[in-house]
């Protein structure tokens, strides 16, 4: 079961950095300023306010705009999520195990409850490693939904 998870993983991962490296969108010149980083913004003669050369609002005075495919973009998203979940998942991992192995009480222990006890997931950590997958898997989503919703990319 695992190797098919890690199978699928891979292959998300694969068609990912393939969608980033060849759908890419190419840079080209900023169609405001014409790739010369300055506009000319219009004065109102009638009032005696003469017009002035300002920084293209477009391109940021760089003279220079990239475009990216959607394919692109959307490869990248999902790559630094799937990353950050990976990550997540292994912290826990590591923590959950070096928690087990400190607190070997842990192996006793026949029932816990789960919303109160901080030892819950070193508990099921240690009795049954697919909910322990599960839990942090539900848990480690529903998070970077969350943080997504608060500190949005865009």
């Amino acid at each position: 079961m695992n190797r098919w998870i890690m199978l699928g993983l891979v292959t998300i991962l694969s068609v990912e950095v393939f969608g980033f490296v060849f759908l890419q969108g190419d840079g080209y010149a900023c169609p405001g300023c014409n790739g010369t980083k300055e506009v000319w913004r219009e004065g109102f003669p009638f009032m005696e306010i003469p017009g002035q050369w300002e920084t293209c609002p477009r391109c940021q005075g760089t003279g220079w705009c990239w475009m990216y495919s959607l394919q692109g973009a959307t490869a990248v998203s999902f790559l630094a999520c799937l990353l950050c979940f990976l990550a997540v998942f292994s912290l826990a991992y590591a923590i959950d195990g070096l928690r087990a192995d400190m607190n070997p009480y842990v192996y006793e222990v026949e029932n816990m409850d789960w919303p109160f006890n901080p030892m819950y997931s070193t508990w099921l950590f240690v009795k049954d490693r697919r909910k322990w997958t599960f839990y942090y898997t539900v848990t480690t989503l529903l998070g970077q939904f969350w943080a997504e919703w608060l500190f949005p990319f865009c």
